[in-house]
């Protein structure tokens, strides 16, 4: 059943009408339970209460299905900025991101490109970076 639901949902994000329904009212239909905040400063205020209770966190940028490379770029720039929040704050926090939201599905060295720019920064910062290669 849970690889059914996967599927399911992958179809769907790859789908430009839902991926669009789903960015825009995603945090109203459940996802705000999982989610640190709908801004890079309530993440980061999220993840300072949850390491305040012992806990370590992890930051991703939603919207991993990306069709130009515009939306590759931005995602790529909400990477990079939240590197430098993570840093600036001090919060216990990596990133995790999938190659998909860098352009993969649109060119590999429009990805690759992203990628260099992402781990620079995170190396910089000594941020550890958790890449997902899967859809």
């Amino acid at each position: 059943m849970e690889v059914l639901m996967r599927t399911m949902f992958q179809s769907l994000g790859k789908n430009h009408s839902m991926n669009k329904l789903a960015k825009k009212y995603g945090l109203r239909m459940g996802a705000a339970r999982f989610v640190a905040g709908d801004s890079t400063e309530s993440a980061i205020q999220t993840s300072k209460e949850l390491n305040n209770s012992g806990k370590v966190v992890t930051l991703d940028h939603l919207g991993e299905f990306v069709f130009t490379e515009e939306e590759a770029r931005l995602s790529t720039a909400m990477c990079i900025q939240t590197l430098e929040a993570i840093a600036e704050s001090g919060v216990q926090s990596n990133l995790s991101l999938k190659m998909t939201s860098l352009g993969l599905d649109i060119s590999k060295e429009l990805c690759m490109e992203n990628m260099r720019r992402i781990l620079h920064k995170a190396r910089m910062n000594n941020i550890f970076v958790r890449i997902d290669m899967e859809d």
